[in-house]
């Protein structure tokens, strides 16, 4: 909220999965939870929840700060939405959770992890891909050698990166 964390959380899944796709939706499942949960109580303090524009492209919305109005940001980048947006770097699970036909792949899957595609339905969320290497997440699950300064800062914890890159 405002480009501040509000949220987060690091716990291992304790459900067995039989595929890494399985895993991530299980997880985008319990982010989702917390998501719509958050998105209630807001509102319930009264804090309105309007509608926005989502930057598309994975990597400027990674690097959404630096820009400006006057950018290179397109309308046919931007895309208004009213449901509150989340990211995975799992293409499978995007399609999953975006698409409400059951497939011979996610049929292991317990039904219950299935409610992403109700809340994607009703608005309440909106699951969008995000490359790997635009993920800022992965700087607190992966060693990450040279990234780790570039999300750092994208993550606002540093400013060192900006005027490096400047020069």
């Amino acid at each position: 909220m405002f480009n501040s964390l509000i949220s987060w959380k690091s716990k291992l899944q304790t459900l067995v999965t039989t595929s890494t796709h399985a895993s991530e939706l299980v997880a985008l499942g319990i982010a989702a939870d917390e998501t719509v949960w958050l998105r209630k109580l807001l509102k319930e303090i009264g804090f309105s929840i309007n509608p926005h524009y989502f930057i598309k492209n994975p990597t400027m919305a990674a690097c959404s700060e630096q820009y400006d109005s006057d950018d290179e940001l397109q309308p046919e980048d931007l895309e208004f939405i009213r449901s509150m947006p989340m990211l995975t770097d799992n293409q499978g699970t995007s399609f999953t959770a975006n698409n409400p036909a059951h497939s011979t792949k996610s049929k292991a899957i317990d039904i219950r992890w299935f409610k992403l595609r109700e809340y994607v339905q009703y608005g309440r969320i909106r699951i969008h891909h995000i490359s790997g290497d635009s993920n800022v997440a992965d700087v607190m699950t992966k060693p990450l050698a040279n990234k780790f300064t570039q999300f750092r800062y994208l993550l606002g914890m540093d400013s060192h990166y900006r005027s490096s890159k400047k020069s």
